[in-house]
């Protein structure tokens, strides 16, 4: 198997991020790099090199965040790529094993399926029923890719306009890599039945929005 790097960001789920860790590392014995957006400190008992970020928390500086953990991506020496964010959870028993399995039929998979479903997101484009996996064309920050998706994207988020913010509430980095990507021709898409979990509890970044429109 080519060697795998696995990505978590994560700013005040101390817990959260502990129990995805211990959980991914019961999977599999890849390299873990957590980086805690913001600062803060690190969270000890951890089996995984930490990078404590300094720059502002929110939504308007995370793409600064995966600026840094793209950056930190393209200095490894792996060929494959998982990132997590600290909120979710395995819903099925190998999840990383089973994502990987499906990067032999696409570039990108997604595999997380939330309550945004199968409509359009981000791209003018529908979904297409591959049976085990939807083409979506759209990625958000839980996904599972090559070395070559990455130097697609030259290892860092694209620019994202300053008027964005002034009329959307997200960071606009799922958006934006996900246009950038399918501009490129790549094939992303996510899974047909979920490998993880969202849970429910309080968003970090985007606490209005999610009460009012729940992943």
């Amino acid at each position: 198997m080519d060697s795998l790097l696995i990505s978590i960001i994560t700013y005040k789920r101390p817990d959260m991020c502990r129990r995805l860790v211990d959980l991914t590392r019961y999977e599999t014995d890849a390299d873990i790099n957590v980086f805690h957006d913001g600062g803060g400190l690190p969270y000890y008992h951890v089996d995984a090199l930490q990078f404590t970020l300094h720059k502002p928390p929110g939504h308007r500086h995370f793409a600064e965040t995966w600026d840094h953990v793209l950056d930190s991506c393209r200095k490894s020496d792996a060929d494959t790529f998982v990132f997590l964010p600290d909120d979710v959870t395995p819903a099925v028993t190998n999840p990383v094993e089973r994502m990987l399995s499906h990067l032999e039929h696409c570039d990108v998979i997604v595999p997380l399926v939330d309550g945004r479903g199968r409509g359009p997101c981000w791209v003018p484009v529908d979904p297409v029923d591959e049976r085990e996996r939807w083409l979506t064309h759209w990625v958000d920050g839980c996904f599972a890719c090559s070395r070559d998706v990455l130097e697609a994207l030259s290892w860092r988020v694209p620019h994202i306009p300053a008027e964005h913010f002034s009329t959307n509430a997200s960071s606009g980095v799922g958006k934006y890599m996900s246009l950038a990507l399918w501009r490129s021709g790549l094939r992303v898409c996510q899974v047909s039945d979920t490998l993880y979990e969202h849970g429910e509890h309080d968003s970090q970044m985007h606490y209005d929005e999610r009460k009012r429109n729940p992943l």
